[in-house]
């Protein structure tokens, strides 16, 4: 910071600031000084603000010096109370914490600090976005009830846009919004109510290749072995390979396997038949990012990002409003950027 302080003289301390800029009155640059007085601040002491009266209007200006606000808390005080927070420190323990310090400042107040903080750290909602980006949610307790956030990550790991979803979400406007950015397609998991609303917007899509893997091991080990034929044994390995390495050219085999059993040709189990058009419905979608190496293959770092916040989403102990719901992503965004 610039000023200075004295603690042992106020009143030969500097006043600040020496230029005040324009008038916000008349916008006139020329101003005579008009006393000064104190200002304590919690963390720096004592600081002596100099009070301006415009020659043109007679109007009085006392601006502040960077970084001081209309509290007695500078803005990198609520900042550093900001990551501190993040970093799993609660609201009385940073009390407790600035008390031994000399610092005198209560929960409820450095509460009302960190709320301050976190709409400044909301991604920009009309920014320009990537072609390609990572759309995940997660789940967050609002008001007693699981409500799903949704959050869209660039491909350098950035946070880009975020909104509670949930039954209440229209995904078709919000994706249409985010085309109109910029926006060519999104790398999702192989959650089936995306389909509409990207086609809706006219948006490409690259289901993640983990949950597609998942999705297709939990369907095998559901299936009762016993039920199974020759075939049936000898194609789900096979599906499974492919569900890892989706090869583009399997694209025309497993089309052709497809009519086959379609038309009676070849028999499957129903559960079989149900897992073979799973992989094979869409298939040029699964095997986007073998074709386009710009496009991730997975979600695995927007689940990553998810998770390293999830301990302290379950300390916060529940979130009362939509409000604080943002503020919190926000601020958890900010401290694993």
């Amino acid at each position: 910071m610039d000023f200075i302080l004295a603690p042992a003289d106020p009143e030969h301390q500097r006043a600040w600031p020496d230029d005040p800029g324009s008038c916000p009155h008349c916008g006139a640059c020329a101003w005579r000084r008009n006393g000064t007085y104190p200002r304590h601040l919690v963390v720096l002491g004592r600081l002596r603000v100099q009070r301006w009266q415009c020659k043109a209007c007679r109007g009085s200006a006392s601006p502040l010096p960077p970084d001081v606000t209309s509290r007695q808390r500078p803005q990198t005080f609520r900042e550093l109370v900001a990551d501190l927070y993040v970093y799993c420190v609660s609201f009385r323990g940073l009390s407790r914490l600035l008390a031994l310090l000399g610092c005198g400042v209560g929960a409820a107040t450095l509460w009302r600090d960190v709320q301050a903080v976190a709409p400044g750290l909301a991604p920009d909602p009309q920014a320009n976005l990537p072609s390609w980006v990572e759309v995940d949610e997660t789940w967050l307790p609002l008001g007693g009830v699981k409500r799903p956030v949704a959050v869209v990550l660039g491909p350098r790991g950035e946070r880009l846009d975020l909104r509670l979803s949930g039954p209440g979400l229209d995904g078709a406007d919000w994706f249409t919004d985010l085309a109109a950015r910029g926006v060519q397609g999104l790398i999702t998991d192989d959650d089936p109510v995306y389909g509409p609303a990207l086609e809706a917007a006219g948006l490409d899509r690259q289901p993640c290749a983990v949950h597609m893997q998942r999705t297709v091991g939990r369907h095998i080990r559901g299936l009762d072995e016993d039920d199974l034929t020759h075939l049936d044994r000898v194609l789900l390995p096979i599906l499974r390979r492919l569900a890892r390495a989706r090869p583009p050219a399997a694209g025309p085999v497993l089309l052709a396997l497809w009519e086959a059993v379609r038309q009676g040709r070849v028999r499957l189990h129903p559960e079989v038949r149900k897992l073979l058009w799973h992989l094979v419905e869409r298939w040029h979608e699964r095997v986007r990012s073998q074709d386009h190496p710009g496009v991730p293959a997975s979600t695995n770092r927007l689940e990553g990002w998810f998770g390293r916040f999830k301990p302290r989403a379950r300390l916060t102990r529940g979130l009362k409003t939509e409000a604080g719901t943002r503020n919190f992503v926000c601020l958890m965004a900010r401290g694993m950027a």
